[in-house]
């Protein structure tokens, strides 16, 4: 069975704000003085898009599994959101399967209702899992960004 990922946030849930890797990674000469909250399944693509490439985010989930009030597990939409509009969906390509929600600056997929409520956890993870090397192969490929803010 595969194991798929918990909300419980982890010390490993956690990067330096300069650049953008755990603690125990860190490049600055510095130990950061504060930490960014970040799911471990999409530090790499963020820091790619903020280091990397200098897309600015100020946002993102990596899409897991979530007991609301009642019990009930929820899936919290894969997403990544944006200081600004890049031009994400015109002038740069989103990622297969993604969406862009221009009025947020936000890029996400998110099963439909009928995936949601036919597919075992196992596919839903397996999916999320491929949705995830999707948005970090497009991050690699994303060219460098110029505008300033």
């Amino acid at each position: 069975m595969q194991k798929y990922y918990s909300a419980v946030k982890t010390h490993h849930d956690y990067v330096c704000h300069c650049c953008f890797r755990q603690i125990e990674d860190c490049t600055c000469r510095f130990y950061p003085y504060s930490l960014l909250q970040i799911d471990e399944e999409i530090q790499e693509q963020i820091r790619i898009l903020n280091v990397d490439k200098k897309y600015c985010t100020n946002g993102s989930c990596s899409g897991h599994e979530n007991k609301n009030p009642m019990g009930k597990e929820e899936g919290a939409p894969l997403y990544v959101s944006f200081i600004m509009d890049y031009g994400f969906g015109t002038t740069i390509p989103l990622p297969e399967g993604f969406k862009y929600t221009k009025s947020k600056n936000v890029i996400s997929y998110e099963l439909n209702a009928r995936q949601k409520r036919e597919m075992t956890p196992e596919e839903k993870e397996t999916a999320r899992q491929k949705e995830l090397q999707i948005l970090l192969e497009w991050c690699k490929n994303l060219p460098v960004n110029t505008r300033r803010y």
